[in-house]
C-alpha cells in the first residue's frame, strides 16, 4: 500500500472502519473441472490466484492504515476481518490458507493481534456467509473464537465456512474498497471446495445483476458433496448474514463505542421468523464477554 496516497484521507476522521483484503480469484473453468471430476468419481481442488498476495493486502496493508490511524490521533478503529482466524481453526491444514499459497487467516490473524497491540481502541467483526437477502429482518447471533463454526462441526455437518468479508462503506472511507465473500469447507469434509464472490457493495446495497447468492454457492457445493448441507445449528442461527445486516452492524459498532470497545466477536443471523428482529443494540452488545 501506498502510504502517501491515502495519508490525506486519513485527516480529521474520528474513527477508522479497515475493510481491505487479499481477493482470490477462480477461473470459471476450474468450477466446471471440479464438478466434472466429482461426476467420474475423483476429488480435485479448485486452483485459485492472487493478483496481490495477502502478505501485502491484509498484513502491510493493514499495518500501514493502523499505523496512520494511530499518527492522526483516530479513536476508534473497527476491522472486518474474517470467521477461521481463531487458533484453533487457522492452521496449515486450512484451505483457505492453502488457496494461492495465500495463507491468508495468518496474514489476517497478524494484523487483528497488531491492531489489538497498537493502544488504539478498536473492535474487531467477524462475519458470516454474505447474502443479498433484505436487512433488518433477522436476529444477530453473536459468538467469539469461532464457537459458531463449532457448532456445525459438532452436529457432523459438511458445513460452509464463510470467511473473508471487505465492505465498502463510502460514508466512512473516501477511498473504494472492494467486497469478497469465500467460502470451503471443513478440512474433514470428503472433498475440500472452494468458491469465491467477488461483488462492489455500498451502504445502500446496490449489488451487480451477476452477483452469485450464497444460496447458489450452497447448492453447489450440495451437489459436489452428494448431500444436503444443513442451513442452520441447534441454536437456530444459520451460517449466514445479510450484507445490509453487516452494514447496520458497523454502523452501530460506531454508535456504541463504549460497549464493543477492545472487543472482538463473530456474527452471523437466524432465519426470517425465528426469534425476533434485532433493534435493541445496546442490548446485543452487552452479551459480549
Amino acid at each position: 500500500m501506498d502510504r502517501d496516497s491515502i495519508q490525506a484521507a486519513f485527516d480529521d476522521l474520528d474513527a477508522l472502519v479497515i475493510l481491505t483484503s487479499g481477493v482470490p480469484k477462480l477461473r470459471k473453468r476450474e468450477i466446471v473441472k471440479t464438478v466434472l471430476s466429482k461426476l467420474i468419481g475423483r476429488q480435485r481442488m479448485p486452483k485459485f490466484y492472487y493478483d496481490q498476495m495477502p502478505e501485502e493486502v491484509d498484513w502491510l496493508g493493514c499495518k500501514c492504515q493502523i499505523d496512520l490511524a494511530k499518527e492522526k490521533g483516530i479513536e476508534h478503529v473497527v476491522l472486518v476481518s474474517s470467521m477461521g482466524v481463531s487458533p484453533q481453526k487457522n492452521t496449515p491444514d486450512n484451505t483457505l490458507n492453502k488457496i494461492g499459497g495465500g495463507n491468508i487467516l495468518v496474514w489476517k490473524a497478524k494484523a487483528e493481534d497488531y491492531l489489538k497491540e497498537s493502544g488504539l481502541t478498536y473492535t474487531i467483526i467477524h462475519p458470516g456467509g454474505l447474502t443479498n437477502k433484505p436487512g433488518g429482518e433477522r436476529e444477530l447471533v453473536l459468538g467469539t473464537d469461532d464457537s459458531l463454526l463449532d457448532n456445525y462441526e459438532q452436529l457432523g455437518i459438511a458445513a460452509v465456512l464463510p470467511c473473508l468479508l471487505l465492505v465498502s462503506v463510502s460514508s466512512f472511507l473516501p477511498f473504494p474498497c472492494i467486497l469478497c465473500s469465500l467460502a470451503s469447507l471443513p478440512s474433514n469434509c470428503p472433498l475440500s471446495f472452494l468458491s469465491h464472490l467477488v461483488i462492489p457493495f455500498t451502504p445502500v446495497s446496490s449489488f451487480f445483476p451477476f452477483a452469485t447468492s450464497f444460496a447458489l454457492l450452497s447448492s453447489l457445493l450440495s451437489f459436489c458433496l452428494g448431500e444436503q448441507l444443513s442451513e442452520t445449528d441447534q441454536t437456530g442461527a444459520t451460517r449466514t448474514i445479510p450484507r445490509e445486516d453487516v452494514a447496520n452492524l458497523v454502523i452501530e459498532v460506531l454508535r456504541h463505542k463504549e460497549l464493543v470497545a477492545n472487543k472482538s466477536f463473530d456474527v452471523v443471523t437466524k432465519d426470517v421468523g425465528v426469534g425476533t428482529p434485532t433493534k435493541d443494540w445496546e442490548s446485543l452488545f452487552k452479551t459480549l464477554p
